[in-house]
């Protein structure tokens, strides 16, 4: 009876809770955001009410009155928080914002300190509810709602937007594949099937190529055992899915290798110069990220004229939220001084992520950075949950660890300062 117990405790190992209540519910929180977030549906109140409950966490265990201990990266971060909420080129345009990255950081600050053992459950909501969704899908009959046109869109009603938020559970598959045991680890692997399907469904060229640079990344580091077969999966895949996809969508993909009759990229080179131009007249302060599409709307309207007959100018250029560029978009939100404030935070943060061997930041700056060069997520809350959760964790554990040393040291100072 014990050998039957214990075999099947391999299988399906226990979720070990958190001991305390709080600690519970901040666990339960942060895995419905990512599992809201594979939905598409309510993710940005669950992160809200997340980054409150770990403000109340940080507040029982007395963290308020250490606040003049902070070190300097989580004073620097807050300090780009406080820029973004102000954002003084455009005034409060960009507080919703920062919100949203305030929120997603005390999230991963928070989940380092107190649910670090079950962190990767929590995040593995996010392609759990991608295989949801597919069962979902399927039961439907692959109906019209969950394509937009040829693209898969599933729940989220953006092609693209859908590409970023699997990419990021791909990268979740991968980073804590190897925390994972029994079937736990066989859901992870439908899951990981599942979601390059989906990214492939989806054809967004600029998530495919991020998850390249991120399997560059995984093949030498974390997966060079499995090198064969990694290859051989992503090859079944990558020829699986360009056999589902309907002709128009491989025509589209080939187009990546002839950029300049590619549409939709002479229509991302007019956004970049709009954005240039944004850029060169404000440089030291920016003009909030949220002030693009006013910024461009204004510009369309002034060169009109010019632009009419132009081969790229059609009905879907005529509103642009972003620059459709993360590098360009960071400098027009925030000009030269938020942009050197935002290196300040992320490359030191980089390098003890490296050192750590915590690759579920660098993969997601990453994957940020490469697929940045055609999109821009950081003003959504995708963008925010995907980048600023990550350095929060980060930063929570190296605080975590700064905390333990000292809690280390005072019994020893303690003795000294009675002995003298």
């Amino acid at each position: 009876m014990e050998n039957e117990l214990s075999a099947r405790s391999e299988k399906f190992p226990t979720l070990e809770l958190p001991g305390e209540n709080r600690f519970r519910v901040l666990f339960f929180l942060l895995t419905s955001v990512f599992a809201a977030e594979g939905f598409d549906f309510f993710s940005y109140p669950l992160l809200a009410i997340t980054g409150i409950a770990a403000l109340y966490c940080f507040y029982q265990e007395g963290f308020f009155s250490r606040l003049n201990r902070l070190p300097f990266y989580v004073r620097a971060t807050l300090l780009l928080f406080v820029l973004t909420a102000v954002s003084p080129g455009f005034p409060l345009k960009d507080l919703p914002v920062a919100d949203k990255m305030l929120a997603a950081y005390l999230s991963g600050f928070a989940a380092a300190f107190f649910i670090a053992r079950q962190l990767h459950y929590a995040m593995l909501a996010l392609p759990v509810s991608i295989v949801v969704s597919w069962l979902i899908c399927g039961l439907s009959g692959f109906s019209e709602g969950f394509f937009l046109g040829e693209r898969l869109v599933l729940f989220s009603g953006n092609p693209n937007k859908l590409s970023f938020i699997t990419s990021f559970a791909i990268i979740i598959s991968v980073v804590f594949r190897q925390h994972l045991h029994g079937y736990w680890r066989h859901l992870n692997r439908v899951a990981l099937a599942l979601c390059i399907l989906t990214i492939i469904l989806s054809s967004s060229r600029a998530s495919i190529l991020g998850l390249v640079a991120c399997l560059a990344f995984w093949v030498i580091t974390i997966l060079r055992k499995r090198l064969g077969r990694i290859v051989l999966l992503v090859m079944i895949a990558f020829i699986g899915g360009l056999w589902c996809l309907p002709y128009c969508e491989v025509e589209r993909m080939k187009m990546t290798t002839d950029p300049i009759h590619d549409t939709a990229f002479q229509k991302r080179l007019f956004i970049w110069s709009v954005a240039v131009k944004g850029i060169t007249e404000s440089p030291l302060l920016g003009n909030s990220m949220r002030g693009f599409r006013n910024y461009y709307a204004k510009h369309i309207k002034d060169n009109e004229a010019e632009l009419v007959g132009k081969p790229f100018f059609e009905e879907d250029i005529l509103d642009v939220s972003h620059p459709h560029n993360v590098f360009l978009g960071v400098l027009f939100g925030y000009g030269a001084l938020g942009s050197t404030l935002i290196l300040v935070i992320f490359l030191p943060a980089l390098k003890v992520a490296y050192d750590r061997r915590d690759y579920l930041f660098f993969s997601a700056l990453l994957f940020n950075l490469v697929s940045g060069l055609f999109e821009f997520y950081l003003h959504r809350v995708s963008g925010a949950l995907f980048i600023f959760l990550p350095l929060g964790i980060i930063h929570g554990s190296e605080y975590h660890k700064l905390s333990q040393s000292d809690q280390n040291a005072q019994p020893d100072t303690e003795i000294v300062e009675k002995s003298l």
